[in-house]
């Protein structure tokens, strides 16, 4: 069953109108979340663009954070995180002063971009391969192309990596209620959009 209400979490580090558009054509009501009321919100999107230190600091200063973690530890509600809203899902970040703290709920932690040909910056549509044949994805969403826009990325140690870029990046994470993409859906069309709808239908996962 799809989800009736989803709340995209406004804390300024995010393009919320584009994701918001991005679900036009799915019959879900949007509700932008400027304060951590989640009453009758189904499940939630946690985009980010910008640094990971500060963007940690202002979930925390605006008590988004501790709300967050009870929706998705305790309620055990669904959640995507979109590029750096993925990267708070990790433990730590190399993005900041000294270690910075994400929300923990994956393994690992986010570290510089570094490709095979020296550039520290991933800009771009790339082709999303599978990391596991063990994965609940839904198949049809690997061997398509996303578009990327980052600086910083997971490292591979995560169990919890499902997708990886033909770039060696981690462009997927996925645990029980919990997903992720270091790529924009609401930026790459088609296969956007077929990722935005595999994400309204992941009751059906979290219930397996």
């Amino acid at each position: 069953m799809k989800f009736k209400t989803l709340g995209i979490i406004d804390v300024g580090v995010g393009n919320l109108f584009s994701i918001k558009n991005a679900f036009k054509n799915f019959n879900i009501q949007i509700e932008i979340l400027k304060k951590p009321i989640f009453k009758n919100i189904d499940a939630l999107i946690l985009p980010g663009v910008g640094s990971f230190q500060s963007s940690m600091r202002v979930m925390k200063e605006k008590s988004f954070f501790s709300k967050i973690n009870y929706f998705v530890l305790e309620k055990k509600k669904p959640i995507l995180g979109l590029c750096l809203g993925m990267q708070m899902m990790m433990q730590t970040s190399e993005e900041g002063v000294g270690k910075v703290d994400g929300f923990g709920w994956i393994d690992g932690k986010v570290e510089k971009v570094n490709l095979k040909n020296g550039k520290m910056l991933n800009v771009g549509w790339e082709k999303v391969l599978s990391n596991t044949k063990f994965s609940k994805i839904d198949k049809s969403l690997f061997n398509s192309y996303y578009y990327f826009d980052h600086s910083f990325c997971l490292d591979k140690s995560s169990k919890n990596i499902v997708g990886i870029s033909k770039n060696n990046i981690p462009a997927i994470i996925f645990r029980e209620n919990i997903l992720g993409t270091q790529f924009h859906p609401e930026k790459s069309q088609k296969s956007g959009e077929n990722f935005l709808n595999f994400f309204l239908k992941i009751n059906k996962l979290i219930n397996q």
